[in-house]
């Protein structure tokens, strides 16, 4: 399913996906690569990102490493739209440039 897709199915005020729509493997590691490629040009910190995004350290962690922030380790990550928001708006990146399959118009 296109991420696009994958992002409107996301239920904001909830904090839940709706229906079937996760992230794969291939598209959370995508996710995290594009986050951590995008902190460590901008010379933060793990740290730093995660408090300017007001996440945290462990949480961040997961997300670059393309992994739940649950105990289910078999499982891709799969942040809220609203977690994405903030951490493209710390790096100062549109938040399109961190989600993989999309590509700036």
């Amino acid at each position: 399913m296109p991420a696009e897709t994958r992002l409107t199915d996301h239920d904001a005020q909830t904090g839940t996906n709706l229906g079937e729509n996760r992230w794969d493997v291939a598209e959370a590691r995508s996710l995290g690569n594009a986050i951590r490629r995008f902190r460590r040009a901008k010379g933060l910190s793990q740290e730093e990102l995660a408090q300017a995004s007001g996440i945290t350290r462990n949480h961040l962690s997961l997300l670059e490493a393309g992994r739940p922030s649950s105990r289910r380790n078999d499982a891709p990550a799969n942040p809220r739209v609203s977690t994405l928001v903030a951490i493209a708006a710390a790096l100062e990146v549109p938040v399109l440039e961190l989600v993989p399959g999309f590509a700036q118009p």
